[in-house]
């Protein structure tokens, strides 16, 4: 599963992974939402270059949960490389 090229805005939550594994994110914007991303139950994701509605100049952290038994495990991915400025997704 992935996210490619696209623009998600003004969402509550821009995108929520759930019991998905393996899963690549590339080139995508983030503009406007009340959270950006979570993820839970997943493992293995990439997160790679997205636009986190500011220019960032050092990675970002996106939270997520796992459950363990009946215990919640905070989890934590990154994107070492996030946009600077916002994809121009227009033709």
């Amino acid at each position: 599963m992935g996210h490619f090229l696209s623009s998600l805005e003004l969402n509550d939550i821009g995108v929520d992974i759930a019991s998905s594994y393996y899963n690549d994110e590339w080139f995508n914007n983030f503009i406007g939402n009340r959270a950006d991303a979570s993820f839970s139950q997943s493992n293995e994701s990439i997160w790679n270059r997205y636009y986190w509605e500011q220019a960032r100049f050092i990675p970002k952290i996106i939270l997520g949960r796992m459950n363990v038994g009946t215990k919640a495990r905070w989890r934590m991915n990154v994107d070492w490389c996030p946009a600077k400025k916002p994809y121009d997704f227009s033709l």
